[in-house]
């Protein structure tokens, strides 16, 4: 069991794999689009009382999210930067160059990257009633706007520079949108990508809310969505219920890429990375 991966991410051209029992691993990825870098990663920590939830990285820095905190692991050396027993999701805005958490009790936490220090809580009303959990499942951020996908409710935003939130999208063509699993937001077209267990894709145009909805291959449930980009054409990448699909930006189209079913879904440029019962794959489109 302590050998079963839980979590994959990429930074520059390497792989972090997350275990059961709190150890990480890099691997190198090599590919054409990027040149080789040595990138220093040796965790002089154990995590073997805790959970990775999830690690992100900015400036060669590693934020590892657990269930009791956020650490932070630059230059070998390993900190604890905030302790936080509730946190359910966290992001990096690379423009305002903030980390975002999302707490149950302290509601939207950001962390200065430039210096690591703690900024504000921003109080967020869908925290209006403390007895209950709610279940937020995927956070996207870019110049301060913020989007958090929460079954059972919508897609919220929040306006960071402004200090406002408000659920956004609930509704869409008349489409009661309560189980969002996942959001994928495109700032360059200005396309928020949902992907909802009871309407399959949704594409949404930020600026004006045209909706188009794109039911999966045999109305299969989707899970998670990532981006590829393979020379002139872009994918979405959809993790599902009874397989691996990839969806045609341009052409508006579904393809199923494997039966099987898969977790920890990745991308990078044009490869993706998921495992298969609790193995490593890798797939070049």
């Amino acid at each position: 069991m302590s050998n079963i991966i839980t979590s994959l991410f990429i930074y520059k051209s390497y792989l972090f794999k997350s275990y059961l029992n709190g150890e990480i691993t890099k691997d190198y990825i090599k590919t054409k689009y990027k040149k080789y870098e040595n990138l220093i990663f040796e965790p002089n920590f154990n995590l073997n009382n805790t959970i990775i939830l999830d690690i992100k990285a900015y400036g060669n820095r590693f934020y590892i999210l657990t269930r009791d905190g956020l650490y932070k692991y630059y230059s070998n050396y390993t900190e604890k930067v905030k302790s936080i027993n509730d946190a359910q999701v966290i992001t990096i805005d690379p423009i305002l160059q903030v980390l975002f958490i999302i707490s149950n009790t302290r509601g939207l936490i950001g962390i200065n990257l430039r210096n690591d220090s703690f900024i504000d809580d921003i109080y967020l009303d869908i925290f209006n009633n403390q007895d209950q959990t709610i279940p937020i499942t995927s956070i996207v951020a870019h110049d301060g706007v913020i989007f958090l996908s929460i079954l059972n409710s919508g897609v919220y935003r929040i306006d960071y520079k402004n200090k406002k939130s408000q659920f956004v999208y609930k509704t869409l063509h008349k489409l009661e949108i309560n189980n969002p699993q996942d959001i994928y937001y495109d700032h360059k077209s200005n396309q928020l990508a949902i992907i909802d267990y009871d309407f399959g894709l949704l594409l949404v145009n930020i600026k004006n809310g045209d909706t188009s909805r794109y039911v999966l291959p045999e109305n299969d449930v989707p899970n998670t969505i990532k981006l590829v980009i393979s020379f002139d054409k872009s994918y979405y990448i959809i993790q599902a219920r009874n397989g691996l699909y990839k969806f045609n930006i341009k052409n508006k189209v579904f393809s199923q890429i494997t039966k099987d079913r898969v977790s920890n879904l990745t991308t990078y440029y044009n490869e993706i990375f998921f495992t298969q019962k609790g193995n490593l794959k890798v797939i070049s489109i």
